[in-house]
């Protein structure tokens, strides 16, 4: 039988000897057509070898070894996917020539597109016949047994695939032909693949152990490239980045011819841009994009791996630009969209929020993938460059159009605090409470509880911040914020006027957190309670813990004031003074309240500490404050002014505190006062008599008679000074007259007395002598007997 070529044949070399056998006899048909069936399937031309079998097959008388032709059709059929065609052209081997030297061959065949058509077990079967049959070839049954491996492997039948496996690497053992040791090779691989698909945490680690083991000492060389590529696959899969990428280079370098190294390229690029190695995964794109029959898909991959090496390498400019070759050159693939969203956050990283937000808009129709993501970006570019109108309004929209979205809690979070920021308190509440209603479980929900009662607090809703203090204290009972939400629900129940529950909370804090950070408000908070409670002990004791270890100054300020108030109420007034003085001489003074520096100024009048006085009513001086109040405060200064020799600013006070527009005991005095400083001045007695005149009027009520009186007495004196005599007599007498027990009445006698002889007037000076003998007879006795010395000098 002649021997065709091996040189390569082609389709039209193939037609052309077709055409030049069909017209020889029949037996020089049949012997050529064999051997040019066979020349062609030798060399895998299995569309053309095909219908030379079909045409052998058919002929009559049937060729010679008809079974090794019908065998070597099943196998043509098989290879061009005729699986159907090829079960059927088996069958009528095993069935026709049950003894024939390709019944092996033929049932091989008749499994293998068994498998193909879905039957692995059937499929099995038949394997498992021709691998335990003494009788067939030994390396037939070592290919039997592992393509019985194999389809039991494919449908997931693991434990009958690894049973198979193990049976066939112990009889490759036996036979010492090159494919028995493949096949023993590629039977370990796979048993180590089913190792890998353990239900033992241990089981990925362990396989890719023995993938190393194959690739130290592999049978052949495409045994060992195979263990290295499986092994760097497991290893990537199971995140073990650093060891998938020293197998990737393990197999590149050692095995640069075997198929496996092309099929590795992607995913050796993928394990080094997650190991961090983004030089070298940079690297690997690029010369995959240079090499041939790379896809269009593949090509955006690398191109994406590129331009993401590029930007975590910091060379971000470069990397937006190959972000903007990437989208441009494969616009439809995923890739591109990914490349989208991330030009853009390479372009917030490097600091250009402005282009952030004029390029976003411009993403038409994102992929949900990262259509949030866009619109976060946007919002905090916006914060970024200090926007915060802009950045809540993306906030918003986040949660409006992607509720779903895992950026979904931390934006209502963010759009939340903005509100609170610009004291939209209500607003804010609500979508912290919004927040927690939607996402339940968010790790945000204590700190949005906590918000949304601080600013309802702030909105005056005192009992519903204390809802929402409740509700994050039974939720997250150890939470962080605990200590200060107790702090915050006391001060909310304390504006409920709830006194005792909020001291039962803050005793709570106290005895639970004594390192709380925040122990020492806690303890001025439970003074303050104990001050309205009346229980001024405890609250002396909380203020001096407080005050204890050098708190702030304006904590000291706060504590000593309530100090003061706690010593008032305890009857220690010098205490109070002690702790009120030395607070104004800060800008606590400020935060005084103003009944409390009237009260400070006369207490420290009524000791004689004038300039202390002064220092309170100054303060009270730029003070908006009620007219009584005003002038009582103008009234203690005046007197202080008078004690300390200042007349000028004395007059002043008292001319303020006397036409202050109330009409009050201390408008009286402070006339009186006024008038008794400026009878000083004698351009000034008219005004004196004015004032005195304004004190007797305001000085009417009966216990104030010794004010009144004191009025007249002065008026009586100011008429003397502006020679008046006559005038001043008849105010002494009234004076003397009406008033009786005063001390001023007694002057007023002798004044009457001594003007009467000035006056001339000698017959009614025994009849005043006489009423006053009869009422003052010691004051009386001593004005004569000072007369007497006076005349005898």
């Amino acid at each position: 039988m002649p021997r065709i070529s091996k040189r390569i044949v082609t389709a039209s070399f193939v037609a052309a000897l077709s055409a030049a056998l069909g017209a020889l006899g029949q037996d020089v048909l049949s012997q050529d057509r064999r051997a040019f069936a066979d020349g062609l399937l030798s060399r895998g031309l299995y569309k053309l070898a095909l219908p030379e079998y079909e045409a052998l097959s058919k002929q009559n008388p049937p060729p010679q070894d008809l079974d090794v032709v019908l065998a070597r059709l099943a196998e043509c059929r098989r290879k061009v996917g005729d699986n159907a065609g090829a079960v059927k052209a088996a069958e009528r081997v095993v069935k026709e020539f049950p003894t024939g030297k390709s019944r092996f061959q033929a049932l091989l065949t008749q499994a293998q597109a068994i498998s193909a058509l879905g039957d692995a077990r059937k499929a099995s079967e038949i394997f498992d016949e021709i691998a335990t049959t003494p009788s067939a070839d030994k390396e037939l049954r070592l290919l039997a047994m592992y393509y019985a491996g194999m389809a039991m492997f494919n449908a997931g039948e693991y434990a009958g695939a690894r049973s198979r496996f193990t049976t066939l690497a112990n009889m490759a053992k036996e036979v010492q032909t090159p494919q028995a040791k493949d096949l023993r090779g590629f039977a370990e691989l796979f048993l180590t693949d089913i190792l890998s698909r353990g239900d033992a945490p241990e089981a990925k680690a362990n396989a890719i152990k023995a993938y190393a083991l194959i690739a130290q000492s592999p049978i052949s060389p495409r045994v060992g490239a195979e263990a290295l590529y499986k092994g760097a696959v497991l290893a990537y899969q199971t995140k073990n980045y650093a060891e998938a990428v020293a197998r990737f280079a393990d197999l590149a370098s050692k095995y640069p011819d075997d198929p496996r190294v092309a099929d590795s390229r992607i995913l050796a690029m993928w394990a080094n841009f997650s190991a961090g190695r983004y030089s070298e995964a940079a690297q690997i794109a690029e010369r995959t994009m240079e090499q041939g029959g790379v896809s269009n898909a593949e090509l955006a991959e690398c191109s994406y791996i590129k331009a993401s090496s590029l930007a975590n390498l910091m060379r971000r400019k470069e990397a937006v630009e190959a972000y903007d070759a990437l989208i441009a050159k494969y616009p439809g693939t995923k890739f591109a969209a990914s490349a989208t969203y991330e030009r853009l956050l390479t372009l917030f990283k490097d600091g250009d929020f402005e282009r952030v937000l004029a390029d976003a808009p411009k993403v038409s129709n994102p992929s949900p993938a990262i259509a949030p993501d866009l619109v976060w970006l946007q919002a905090e570019s916006a914060e970024a460059l200090k926007n915060p109108g802009q950045a809540s309004q993306f906030y918003r929209m986040l949660v409006d159009k992607y509720p779903d979205s895992r950026l979904a809690p931390d934006a209502a979070y963010r759009y939340a605090n903005h509100l609170r920021e610009t004291q939209a308190w209500g607003e804010a509440a609500k979508a912290y409470q919004k927040l927690v209603a939607a996402h339940p479980e968010s790790p945000l929900v204590p700190y949005c509880l906590y918000a949304s009662g601080c600013c309802l607090f702030n909105c005056g809703k005192f009992e519903d911040a204390v809802r929402d203090f409740d509700a994050l204290l039974g939720k997250y009972p150890n939470d962080s914020l605990v200590g200060e939400t107790l702090l915050q629900k006391a001060v909310a129940l304390y504006r409920t006027k709830n006194l005792r529950e909020a001291g039962a909370t803050l005793d709570l804090l106290i005895s639970k957190y004594p390192n709380h950070a925040r122990l020492r408000d806690a303890r001025f908070e439970r003074a303050r309670i104990c001050y309205e409670l009346e229980d001024f002990q405890a609250a002396e004791k909380f203020l001096q813990q407080v005050l204890a270890g050098n708190p702030p100054v304006e904590t000291a300020r706060e504590a000593n004031f309530l100090l003061g108030l706690v010593y008032d109420a305890m009857g220690r007034p010098a205490d109070a003074a002690a702790k009120f003085q030395p607070l104004l001489a800060d800008s606590y003074r400020e935060k005084l309240p103003s009944d409390r520096l009237v009260w400070l100024a006369d207490f420290q009048f009524a000791r004689k500490k004038f300039a202390e006085a002064l220092e309170a009513t100054v303060e009270l001086e730029a003070r908006e404050l009620p007219a009584d109040l005003r002038q009582k405060s103008d009234f203690i200064a005046a007197r202080s002014h008078m004690a300390l020799s200042n007349t000028n600013a004395a007059v002043a006070a008292f001319r303020r505190a006397a036409e202050s527009g109330v009409k009050t005991r201390l408008s009286a005095e402070a006339a009186l006062r006024l008038g008794e400083i400026l009878m000083d001045d004698t351009n000034q007695l008219q005004m004196a008599s004015r004032y005195l005149t304004s004190a007797v009027s305001l000085a009417s009520s009966p216990d104030m008679a010794s004010t009144r009186a004191l009025a007249y007495y002065q008026l009586a004196r100011a008429a003397e000074r502006r020679g008046d005599v006559n005038e001043a007599i008849r105010l002494h007498l009234a004076m003397s007259i009406l008033y009786e027990g005063d001390p001023s009445v007694a002057k007023a006698f002798s004044e009457a007395v001594r003007l009467l002889k000035v006056a001339g007037r000698e017959e009614e000076i025994a009849d005043v002598m006489a009423e006053f003998r009869a009422r003052y007879p010691k004051e009386a006795a001593a004005f004569e007997a000072a007369e007497r010395g006076a005349s005898q000098k």
